[in-house]
């Protein structure tokens, strides 16, 4: 398990302590009495991305959700910061695959992000100066300046793809979960959101995504866990994605 990466003071402002790590012990999960997941272990910390490789029906998805808080798990612990997920859960941004969203809801690229101040308002649920500060930085990194008057529904799915990123950083997200990120993007828009991650990694934030082409995990995420319902293998992406853990993921 690795510390938490620093950069030098003043140039990140998203810094993390030692002790902000997810761990995962002994997860299961099930679907009607069917498994899942057995027995998951992970462990990773701020400043990392880890992708999540696997055949179809491998477990990816509901893994994401469980870390999320959104799947229930038979057993097995899942702690950030030393403590249950729950008590942090406005620290963890989930982001669904594009397929699952209402791109249809009558919402701005601004007004999308501005909900991910929500967690963070009083009772009164009254902006600050702070808070538009937030949400304009979130703006500026994922370069949305120019579309933040834009209805969602008029955005490409790389521009989406982008707007809910923005919005899991005006939340202030410690862990972004991203399911099947890159789906549907040309090639252009695929290396735009790569940059866009080592970005959001570099600042000191947690990224864990799904992820499909085995060609290009090496050059976005730094270590890979390779499941087939159970953990095949993890760590560093190069040597994970072997030609003999391919197989044992590929074909049980």
């Amino acid at each position: 398990m690795s510390d938490c990466q620093h950069s030098t003071k003043g140039d990140c402002p998203h810094q993390h302590h030692h002790h902000h790590e997810l761990v995962i012990e002994g997860l299961c999960v099930s679907y009607h009495k069917t498994p899942a997941l057995r027995e998951i272990e992970l462990a990773t910390s701020c400043g990392n991305s880890v992708a999540l490789v696997g055949p179809n029906g491998a477990g990816k998805s509901t893994l994401l959700k469980a870390i999320a808080g959104l799947q229930r798990k038979d057993k097995g612990s899942i702690l950030w910061r030393n403590e249950p997920i729950q008590r942090w859960s406005r620290e963890f941004a989930y982001l669904p695959q594009s397929e699952e969203v209402n791109w249809d809801f009558p919402i701005t690229v601004r007004g999308m992000v501005e909900m991910g101040r929500y967690p963070h308002l009083g009772p009164w649920k009254r902006y600050s100066a702070h808070d538009d500060e937030v949400v304009e930085r979130a703006l500026a990194l994922m370069r949305l300046e120019p579309l933040q008057d834009r209805q969602i529904r008029e955005l490409s799915g790389g521009q989406q793809q982008r707007a809910f990123l923005a919005r899991s950083i005006a939340q202030e997200a410690h862990v972004l979960l991203l399911d099947e990120p890159f789906t549907g993007l040309d090639r252009d828009h695929s290396a735009q959101l790569s940059d866009l991650l080592r970005n959001i990694t570099h600042e000191g934030r947690l990224v864990i995504a799904s992820h499909h082409d085995l060609n290009t995990a090496a050059d976005i995420f730094d270590h890979t866990l390779l499941i087939n319902q159970e953990v095949i293998a993890y760590g560093p992406t190069a040597t994970t994605l072997s030609e003999a853990n391919l197989n044992l993921a590929f074909t049980n």
